[in-house]
């Protein structure tokens, strides 16, 4: 993919020529020092590239360095460890050096009701709760239990919950059809 010499020019050292491999395809991308500790080797993930049209792959995570990469910028330091991922179902038109947004799956769960978490709230008793919105527009309160979170959705369960729900986001006003969120 690079050749950095031409005939007749005097070697003085360096690369003379890069080949890449366009049958396999390797994400590069770096997880904080927050994050790392969570990463291991073979842990499934998601490829999405813009320049396909959100085209989404998967992949496996095949490596994680074990020592970081430290850099500083503007008198700030960030520690940052590099992480592979190799697409194991590339789509046509995939090409070297396009950029992708890699997820770590680090686990998943189908067919269940989530919500932002700044919805639920925490009551006097301890007991976590949602308000939610009833078709006259009265608002009740609904206890929920915990189930899987992400960085900003949370799965929620309890008697009475259900899909579609309007739930109240706190801290707004609640108009019509302004200040709740549907359950998904």
């Amino acid at each position: 993919t690079s050749l950095n010499v031409k005939e007749e020019d005097t070697f003085d050292g360096g690369e003379v020529a890069v080949i890449q491999d366009a049958d396999k395809f390797i994400i590069s991308a770096n997880a904080d020092q927050y994050e790392i500790s969570n990463i291991e080797k073979g842990m499934t993930t998601r490829i999405t590239v813009s320049a396909l049209n959100g085209s989404v792959m998967e992949g496996t995570l095949s490596y994680a360095a074990p020592t970081p990469d430290t850099k500083e910028s503007q008198g700030e330091q960030t520690i940052e460890y590099p992480i592979e991922s190799e697409i194991t179902d590339p789509v046509a038109g995939l090409r070297l050096g396009m950029t992708a947004k890699l997820e770590i799956i680090s686990e998943e769960k189908y067919d269940v009701l989530a919500v932002p978490d700044e919805c639920i709230q925490i009551g006097e008793n301890g007991e976590y709760y949602v308000e939610a919105v009833d078709e006259t527009g009265a608002i009740s309160q609904i206890t929920v239990n915990y189930g899987m979170k992400s960085d900003y959705y949370s799965e929620i369960e309890g008697a009475g919950i259900t899909e579609g729900m309007q739930i109240v986001m706190p801290e707004q006003q609640i108009e019509p059809d302004m200040g709740a969120m549907m359950l998904f």
